[in-house]
């Protein structure tokens, strides 16, 4: 029966393909966002990915830029007083906030607190001092890249969300379309121009009003927005495509935009699940890999490139593209390359051990490619020494072994080593005649 393993091996995601320019966001996405977690990156404080997160919030639920966010007073939100400033006749818009955006901004304030970060304003940097919003647009599009999606633009897919949330209000029998007007802090389409001013700042003064038909419409105002955090990451992992690769991503090659077969996979979306996944790749492998080899060959994209293209690890990818280049050789080749592979199985062991023990891998590696005409690279070589058992940390291992066994055996009865071996020589002979 195989052993049960130690380590729970985390879900598999679907990959968001990179794009130019930043797609919508959904509410895995937000939920992703407003988790201070996902801004945990690097050498950033804690202090740092809960402010950040608090930006997200406001955006996403309350659609507050950072240039307005940095602007307010701690103590306008103690007092609930909150306001935006339209720039279509200065006038002044409240700002109501969901539990779940309140949840976020008491996490990043109790940190504040246990800081003891001073201030006036409600969001500042670690000095109590006002914060450049600038910075604030320069770390969503740095997550944003990291991520895949160069184009930037995060922080207005947050505020198109919030936006595409009030849309819902027009399937109602009665709909309330002043306080949306209110809620978006101005007219914003065609369809608002019907409303009055009159009744939209009406609503505006309301904001009990507001604050029901934000948490009636917005998915953040039920059930999700009380889940931002342990529950919530699940719910992201699963719903979210815009910031699931679990890894940093890196800038494509120049020539793969121009490639059409290439756009055509950066641009294919993949499944949930494990094994879809891989029959989605063997049919991209069996229409697409001489292709793609070519164009490896070429150098007009490398190994990273197929690593997401194909959706997968380094090593995936090096063990496809060895499989499919072995499946062209010609039985000659085959028994040729076999030939060689064996030789060096016996041969490069033998000169490892024989080389000086101060000489560093990559130095032995380069000196027998050139004195003994190696002809692979070093995963090769790595692989081989492995397999054979010669590699510093295995010797060591069998050695300390060894040794310790023995030693405990002596530790615990007080014999020395002979007398351990006289004594197992005994046992078995007095066994030997039992059994006869």
């Amino acid at each position: 029966m195989p052993r049960k393993a130690k380590v729970k091996l985390p879900p598999v995601r679907h990959r968001a393909a990179q794009t130019l320019v930043t797609p919508f966001v959904g509410l895995g996405d937000v939920l992703a966002l407003v988790d201070f977690e996902t801004w945990m990156t690097g050498k950033r404080s804690r202090y740092r990915a809960l402010l950040y997160a608090v930006f997200a919030a406001l955006a996403a639920c309350a659609r507050v830029k950072p240039f307005t966010a940095a602007t307010f007073l701690l103590a306008d939100y103690e007092a609930n007083r909150l306001e935006d400033l339209n720039n279509i006749r200065d006038r002044r818009y409240p700002v109501v906030l969901l539990a779940a955006a309140v949840k976020v901004v008491e996490a990043y304030l109790k940190e504040r607190r246990h800081l003891g970060i001073g201030g006036e304003h409600l969001l500042v940097d670690e000095k109590g001092a006002p914060l450049v919003y600038r910075r604030i647009y320069w770390a969503f599009d740095g997550l944003s890249a990291r991520c895949g999606h160069f184009g930037g633009k995060i922080v207005e897919r947050l505020i198109e969300f919030h936006d595409l949330q009030l849309e819902k209000e027009r399937k109602r029998r009665k709909p309330d379309l002043a306080a949306c007007v209110a809620l978006r802090h101005g007219r914003r389409g065609p369809l608002d121009k019907r409303q009055a001013r009159a009744e939209i700042y009406a609503a505006a003064g309301d904001r009990a009003r507001m604050l029901d038909l934000l948490e009636r419409n917005h998915d953040l105002g039920g059930a999700a927005g009380k889940s931002i955090g342990g529950h919530g990451r699940a719910k992201a992992l699963e719903t979210g495509k815009l910031f699931s690769p679990p890894k940093l991503a890196r800038r494509l090659s120049p020539g793969i935009r121009n490639d059409v077969v290439c756009r055509k996979l950066l641009d294919l979306d993949w499944p949930k699940g494990k094994w879809p996944q891989i029959e989605q790749r063997k049919r991209i492998m069996a229409e697409h890999m001489p292709h793609l080899v070519g164009l490896l060959d070429a150098a007009r994209i490398n190994r990273t490139d197929l690593r997401l293209i194909l959706n997968c690890s380094q090593a995936t990818v090096w063990s496809h593209e060895i499989a499919y280049r072995r499946s062209l050789e010609s039985e000659d080749e085959r028994r040729e390359r076999e030939r060689i592979e064996a030789e060096w199985r016996e041969k490069a062991p033998a000169l490892f051990m024989a080389r000086s023990p101060d000489e560093p891998f990559p130095d032995f590696h380069a000196r027998i490619a050139v004195e003994e005409n190696y002809p692979f690279g070093r995963a090769v070589l790595s692989a081989t020494l492995k397999y054979a058992g010669v590699l510093p940390y295995q010797v060591a291992r069998r050695q300390k072994k060894k040794h310790v066994g023995i030693k405990r055996k002596v530790q615990k009865s007080g014999v020395t080593v002979r007398e351990i071996s006289m004594q197992q020589k005994e046992t078995s002979t007095i066994s030997t005649h039992r059994n006869a």
